[in-house]
């Protein structure tokens, strides 16, 4: 789980997470739609809306309960 995917940051753990440890799915949480795109263009194959909690249920169905 990386906050904020579409920072420098968030950009680069992402790739990291990818690249260097073989994730297969990396979920981000980003604040505004432009930067949910930005953060799908530097491998976070899965971004939610950090500006409200609602994606902590969402994280939950996408790993299939697993968090």
């Amino acid at each position: 789980m990386v906050h904020a995917a579409a920072g420098g940051i968030g950009t680069a753990a992402s790739q990291l997470a990818t690249s260097v440890y073989g994730a297969r799915r990396v979920i981000g949480t980003a604040g505004e739609r432009r930067k949910k795109q930005y953060a799908r263009q530097w491998g976070t194959s899965v971004v939610f809306r950090s500006r409200d909690t609602s994606y902590a249920e969402q994280v939950l169905c996408v790993t299939g309960g697993a968090g």
